[in-house]
């Protein structure tokens, strides 16, 4: 993008653009097209009958899954921008109130299921309702009870599958390394200081229980693997960890074997599948 200004222009207007959409639902990630672009609100079958709490409006959202990878991603490209043009312009008012947001959900799906005089605790819920296309929630949308961890829930995995367990190992690990990304932008630019400390004490606390898929904190783990990005799998691609870490690569070798209940081997193809493709 250095050499193409044209390009780095319109990558700041994404990165402008998404954090106008995250400052106002930070628990969405798929919008309608914004209103400076001419075109219409499209409908979405699979949202109809679906109850999100909190409230959206459909004429600006799309769809409302929440999933920690989705708000990675606004990281990624954000410090990606600044990594290639070195340009900290896009550190606007908008990017400022979207960074809250973010920081606001990562401190609200940390919290357990229940606090310690056992009040429910619930910030963010999504089910289908009778009729829906999309499926009903257990537990008025909320998921599986989770208990603190210092990990970070989520309700859908980068697959749109709803997750079993809220804590979402390679979802986390993600956050983890966006955070220490974010961390080195903002004190490489001089910004921000308050958010670089809070981004790296993030970014240390999720680091935890990242082999298996999903835990709830109670216990439970999910042994398996999904095709897609983040997973278990592309912990190396993400910059997590090393591909020859030990751990990494007996956790691969379940993962590629029966031991993972989405893996399937034929004659000419074998690899990881995922729920919506059984």
């Amino acid at each position: 993008m250095r050499v193409d200004p044209e390009l780095a222009t319109l990558v700041k207007a994404v990165i402008n653009n998404e954090a106008r959409y995250v400052a106002a639902y930070p628990y969405c990630g798929a919008f309608q097209p914004p209103p400076e672009s001419g075109l219409a609100p499209s409908h979405n079958d699979w949202a109809d009958g679906v109850i999100v709490n909190p409230p959206v409006n459909n004429q600006t959202v799309f769809e409302c899954k929440y999933e920690i990878d989705s708000l990675c991603g606004f990281l990624k490209l954000s410090r990606s921008y600044y990594q290639a043009t070195q340009d900290d312009s896009f550190v606007n008012d908008n990017w400022r109130a979207a960074i809250k947001q973010v920081f606001r959900v990562i401190d609200e799906q940390s919290q357990a299921t229940f606090d310690e005089n056992f009040n429910f605790i619930s910030y963010y819920n999504w089910t289908g309702s009778s009729g829906s296309l999309s499926p009903r929630v257990n537990n008025h949308g909320n998921g599986e009870p989770k208990a603190y961890t210092g990990l970070v829930g989520t309700h859908h995995r980068p697959s749109d599958d709803l997750s079993t367990f809220a804590f979402l190992t390679p979802a986390n690990a993600m956050l983890s390394v966006e955070l220490t990304h974010l961390a080195d932008v903002l004190d490489d630019a001089g910004q921000l200081p308050d958010v670089s400390k809070d981004a790296k004490t993030w970014s240390a606390r999720v680091v935890d229980n990242i082999f298996a898929y999903e835990i709830n904190g109670f216990g439970g783990r999910y042994v398996m693997d999904d095709a897609n990005v983040p997973s278990l799998l592309s912990l190396p691609y993400l910059g997590f960890l090393d591909k020859n870490n030990p751990t990494y690569k007996a956790t691969r070798k379940v993962l590629l074997s029966a031991g993972n209940p989405y893996f399937a081997s034929g004659k000419t193809f074998s690899g990881t599948g995922l729920l919506t493709v059984l």
